[in-house]
């Protein structure tokens, strides 16, 4: 009987691995956690529920930097609606360079961000600040938000994560990138997404695949298929809009780094063909170009030793003399007046699917990861180059011939994929008035 349950238990390492047991027991150690929150959203819910129907439900959406906001069409849709308030709360919750950006830095980030919202016309109010030369994470609830939206899944500030907003608000999630690789443990496994009370799906089926990944981990969320608030601008636009022809290089940051040797998700192609299109660039002048960089390129060229000071100055100006540089989040209308993106950044894989048109996809030979099924039709579509050679060829026959052979087969798999036509923004008011149902 000892034999059989040692080879029992042998029979499931092997089947599950060490590493899966692990996170399994890593992962599920939230569940203290989680089952706050799932008590907590039930007062939230009943609270809610008892408002008067003429008070409006207060609605903060946390961002860390204007590239990275995508519900403008959902904040505009819930104050047009009257039945919502909606506020932008800039924080500076980024993990990612949060302990190496200073003070100053950051209150430039809050500098552009409000002037970029007071364009938009948006209500903002600072979640950090700075006081007496000390970073200041401010409590949510002084805020009285109804909803709190996270737009990011990296660790939020202190007093801001799910798990102590879920004493005072509802949380959901509603991811500023666009659902791409099947990074499963970046897209719904870290504990943001797994402590909201809802997370909102591009479609059914990327739903199902995160519901399913998360089979053994336990979390609060229920995941629902709205469509993409990023991808509203889109809407009844890809095929009919008047374009200026314009080509786009939106290059990633994740080239290798030797002061970040650990950086898991390698994308960037761009520390051997950055210089070349640029070169590119310059002797095809005819063409209308737009340069849109990762926001932390730039930083990321410096901190590798990739460029200096000078070196990448000289080459963001080089780009400004031969067409424009884009580095904020209000570029939609320059997606639809393009003809063609060249990029090697997941995201935009799938966001600028929605407009219709080809994508020279430059892919990193080093990067194993593979596109969530819900958007893998429509990157099929797309023109691969693994080297220069390959790249300038193509170049030749989709930027100066003009030759797109996957177009009809590319704007099906993108319809079928709900990258357009599909008033994400409406949905998600719908559902939050479904599930309101105030009295």
């Amino acid at each position: 009987m000892g034999r059989k349950i040692k080879n029992l238990i042998k029979s499931c390492i092997g089947k599950l691995g060490l590493l899966d047991i692990y996170r399994l027991i890593r992962e599920n150690l939230a569940l203290f956690k989680v089952i706050v929150c799932c008590i907590n959203y039930r007062k939230q819910l009943r609270r809610l529920r008892r408002m008067p129907k003429n008070e409006k439900i207060r609605v903060l959406f946390i961002v860390s930097e204007i590239a990275k906001w995508k519900e403008q069409k959902l904040y505009e849709a819930m104050e047009a609606s009257g039945a919502f308030e909606p506020v932008v709360g800039i924080s500076a919750w980024n993990r990612q360079l949060e302990h190496r950006c200073s003070n100053e830095k950051l209150l430039d980030i809050h500098n552009e961000a409000e002037a970029f919202f007071d364009k938009l016309g948006d209500r903002h109010v600072r979640t950090v600040i700075v006081e007496n030369g000390k970073r200041v994470h401010l409590d949510l609830k002084i805020f009285k938000p109804d909803i709190v939206f996270y737009t990011e899944p990296w660790g939020p500030c202190e007093k801001q994560d799910p798990y102590t907003v879920s004493e005072f608000a509802l949380t959901f999630f509603a991811s500023y990138y666009v659902g791409d690789y099947c990074q499963l443990d970046l897209d719904c496994h870290l504990l943001v997404q797994r402590l909201v009370y809802g997370y909102f799906c591009l479609n059914g089926t990327m739903c199902k695949e995160y519901a399913k990944s998360l089979r053994f981990v336990v979390h609060s969320t229920r995941f629902i298929p709205t469509g993409h608030p990023g991808l509203d601008f889109f809407r009844g636009k890809c095929i009919c809009a008047k374009k200026k022809g314009y080509v786009i290089y939106a290059p990633h940051f994740s080239f290798p780094n030797p002061n970040v040797p650990d950086f898991g998700e390698r994308l960037s192609t761009f520390d051997w063909d950055g210089h070349e299109i640029l070169k590119y660039a310059e002797s095809h002048r005819e063409m209308n170009w737009v340069f849109k960089p990762h926001p932390i390129l730039k930083e990321w060229i410096l901190d590798s030793g990739f460029m200096d000071q000078r070196g990448l100055s000289d080459y963001f100006s080089r780009w400004a003399e031969i067409g424009l540089v884009c580095e904020d989040g209000d570029y939609q209308e320059l997606f639809l007046q393009s003809r063609v993106m060249i990029t090697d950044s997941g995201s935009f894989l799938t966001e600028y699917g929605a407009t219709g048109n080809p994508i020279i996809h430059l892919i990193c030979n080093e990067n194993k990861m593979r596109p969530i099924a819900a958007v893998k039709p429509v990157w099929d579509t797309y023109y691969q180059v693994h080297d220069l050679v390959s790249m300038y060829s193509t170049f030749r026959a989709v930027l100066e011939e003009g030759r797109d052979p996957n177009h009809e087969k590319r704007l099906a798999a993108v319809r079928a994929a709900g990258l357009t036509g599909c008033d994400a923004s409406a949905n998600i008011i719908n559902y939050l008035s479904g599930v309101f149902s105030r009295v």
